[in-house]
């Protein structure tokens, strides 16, 4: 098995967007000497010494296939790449995947994916983006920020994917899938050094029990002393690694049966999301000696502390009855967590701002059922599905040296949502295939809140509770033709729904805010060719009808009032492409250009007190073009001891703005970074030692700006990072 990079489908549009993918293409190619981004996939090649075909495994249908089988636009990122590139979260991988956008706020990441996403991670809002662990799907935000570990790949699947991953997979999916226990015996032990006085250590275990049964175990630490000074001391925060990790897996069968059991762990006190610096694009707020400065200092009057603590397990079944594939999956989630800082600055009268604690616990039960089976030339795939959860946000906001004092809030959302599906793939000829997906599902949310506040301009609505309920159905019917055995031509029209919300509303304009659930259009056409000599081409094009986007406006980030957007339109070109150039260079290119535009979004600004309309703004998030491109040289003899590989990378992505309202100290101007790493390993396989870089270019940027009761602050997004590191095989 062998590690190949590469990405996947992408798109197609009008020839004036052709003209201007092929300029950006062209022109980042020949302006950089190396253009590149960890695209690598975890790929078995079927060597065929004149041929190389690449056959990537994916689940994208709930069902084992190859990539270039599926009439769906995806990327994959394997294990192995994950390490090479040294990502250790999910945040990370928008460098690989053009077109998304991840964000923090507080413990959460807000996600979107060309230019579809959610403005906000309360209680009650979802994301438009689904994330799915080991088959499970994650309900709250905080699965935006999961971390890495012992990953077999991460699939990244575009457009909406509203028939077999149901609601709030608007925009797309994220599936995420750990490496399952092997029949043979063996484990691996790593430890690396990095920048910012990181060390971490990780280690698997296999062990099989029997000829059916098998135990797995991993587990990683990481420890770093932070990238931002607090310069009223002199210690640092800022932490992206500092967390700890655990997962067990077994594999056993009963008879017919097989059984799949996995339970994770993870206590991560990273404080990157929290520890904030000034705005650097509003010079007011720039603390600092300089605008440089304000990326790396920091004002808090006592050290940085958050703490989150998750509980993942899973227990699927599997096996047939008859000609029927029938699975259960039942998935089971825990999280706690928090933080307390304290905003200050030495200007100020006693040198603080205001004090806030939080404090986010959750709980998320599911169940699936499943079956596949075939009659005559159609295949099948139906289901149920159930998911019951609850929050709460309990915070304290405790503002110093102005007229009013403590404000406390303390809210909980509830919510259920069922949910059936049917799936089918049915062969008009040998060459011709329709695909039609039917899912009905029914949400049910439930918002309670409760406030006190010394502060005579806040809106404090009255304890409440509100229950709210939606149903909605999605579908899809697309037609993929295979031109010969290396291409594949596919279209589809289909549908996405999210869940409508209650926010528990203690502070808001509008007590107890209900906005409905989102519906997008989407079709999209494309095309993907396997290269002879294991390459790869696909290219697709899409365009949106995005009906009652739901957005947020805060102005002083306690007050806060929810929007349906009537509408927006999005349309966009995705590409990918990746050639062998030599025996052992491989190049690859992954793309997109977007087009993304409010058409209708009547509005009104608190701030100003008027009304207003938003049609024309560009939603957050939605860079209109990003880029990665790379150049790897592998299996490189070194003085006969063992082979190397050599990876440099370049990421660009566009202007993006972090609000609707597109305000010129609320965006982050357009990024190029470079990244590179190389690994030796040892003829027998047995070690190996590696070295990674990101952000070799030093770029100093943002990953977010908002609006605190202390005016605005932004997350310093990660400068020149480096990580050094061996393991050992037995």
């Amino acid at each position: 098995m062998q590690h190949q990079p590469r990405r996947t489908p992408h798109d197609l549009l009008t020839p004036r967007a052709s003209a201007l993918a092929v300029h950006v293409l062209l022109g980042t190619c020949s302006a950089a000497a190396i253009f590149t981004i960890p695209t690598e996939v975890h790929a078995q090649l079927a060597s065929d010494s004149a041929t190389q075909t690449v056959v990537i495994s994916t689940t994208a249908r709930k069902k084992s296939e190859s990539a270039q089988d599926v009439p769906i636009s995806m990327d994959i990122i394997g294990g192995r790449e994950i390490k090479d590139s040294g990502i250790s979260r999910v945040q990370d991988i928008q460098a690989n995947v053009p077109g998304l956008v991840i964000d923090s706020l507080e413990s959460s990441g807000r996600i979107s994916l060309r230019g579809v996403g959610t403005g906000d991670l309360g209680l009650g809002t979802d994301q438009s983006v689904a994330i799915h662990v080991d088959g499970v799907y994650q309900v709250f935000g905080s699965a935006g920020l999961a971390r890495f570990f012992d990953i077999d790949r991460v699939e990244v699947l575009r457009g909406p994917q509203g028939t077999l991953y149901g609601r709030n997979a608007t925009a797309g999916v994220i599936n995420i899938v750990s490496r399952a226990p092997q029949k043979s015996f063996g484990g691996e032990a790593e430890l690396s050094f990095g920048s910012f006085g990181t060390r971490q250590l990780q280690g698997t275990l296999n062990l099989p029990l029997s000829s059916d049964t098998a135990m797995r175990f991993a587990m990683v630490g990481a420890n770093s002393d932070g990238s931002i000074t607090n310069t009223l001391d002199g210690s640092k925060t800022g932490k992206a690694d500092d967390f700890m990790g655990f997962r067990g897996s077994l594999r056993t069968r009963f008879g017919s049966v097989n059984a799949d059991v996995t339970v994770q762990l993870i206590d991560d006190k990273s404080n990157i999301g929290v520890a904030l610096v000034p705005n650097p694009y509003k010079p007011a707020l720039r603390l600092g000696t300089g605008q440089d400065d304000s990326f790396e200092l920091g004002y808090f009057d006592k050290p940085v502390s958050q703490r989150k603590k998750d509980l993942a397990a899973s227990f699927k079944l599997s096996g047939n009855l008859g000609d029927v594939s029938l699975i259960a999956t039942t998935g089971y989630g825990k999280h706690t967590g928090g933080y307390d800082l304290i905003f200050s600055t030495p200007k100020r009268p006693k040198g603080q701002w205001a004090r806030v604690v939080l404090n986010e616990p959750y709980e998320q039960w599911s169940q699936e059922l499943q079956a596949n089976f075939n009659v005559g030339s159609a295949q099948w795939t139906t289901g149920l599905y159930y998911i019951d959860y609850k929050g709460a946000d309990k915070r304290s906001i405790d503002q110093y040296n102005i007229p009013f004092n403590l404000s406390t809030t303390d809210s909980q959302g509830l919510g259920k949502s069922y949910a059936a599906y049917g799936d089918v793939n049915y062969g008009l000829t040998k060459a011709l295939r329709l695909n039609v997906g039917l899912r009905y599902t029914h949400d049910e949310k439930t918002g309670v809140s409760s406030a006190t506040s010394d502060d005579p301009y806040s809106v404090v609505n009255p304890p409440a509770r509100l229950t709210k309920s939606w149903s909605a159905t999605t579908g899809r019917i697309g037609l993929d033709y295979s031109l010969n055995k290396a291409t594949l031509i596919f279209g589809s029209l289909s549908t996405g729904y999210k869940s409508g919300g209650v926010a528990p509303a203690a502070y808001s304009f509008v007590p107890n805010s209900v906005y409905n659930p989102e519906k997008l259009t989407a079709f999209e056409i494309g095309q993907k060719t396997t290269i002879a000599g294991g390459g790869i081409f696909n290219v697709s094009a899409f365009s949106y009808d995005y009906k009652d986007k739901v957005e947020i406006y805060s102005p002083d980030g306690i007050n806060f009032d929810f929007y349906n957007v009537p509408k927006a339109r999005i349309k966009g070109i995705d590409a990918y492409l990746e050639l062998r150039v030599a025996r052992n260079l491989r190049w690859d290119l992954n793309a997109s250009l977007l087009d993304a535009k409010f058409t209708d979004f009547p509005a009104f600004d608190f701030a100003t007190n008027a009304a207003v309309n938003y049609a024309g703004n560009t939603p957050a998030r939605a860079p209109k073009s990003s880029a990665t491109t790379g150049l790897t040289v592998d299996q490189i003899p070194v003085f006969g001891f063992g082979r190397a590989q050599l990876r440099a990378e370049y990421v660009h992505r566009d202007k993006i703005y972090f609000t609707f309202q597109n305000q010129p100290d609320r965006l982050e101007n357009s990024i190029g970074l470079i990244n590179a790493s190389a690994r030796f390993t040892s003829n027998d396989g047995k070690w190996s030692a590696f070295i990674a870089g990101r952000n070799l270019g030093d770029k100093r940027y943002v990953a977010n700006i908002i609006a605190t009761p202390a005016g605005q602050f932004a997350v310093p997004a990660s400068g020149r990072t480096w990580q050094l590191g061996g393991s050992v095989a037995f």
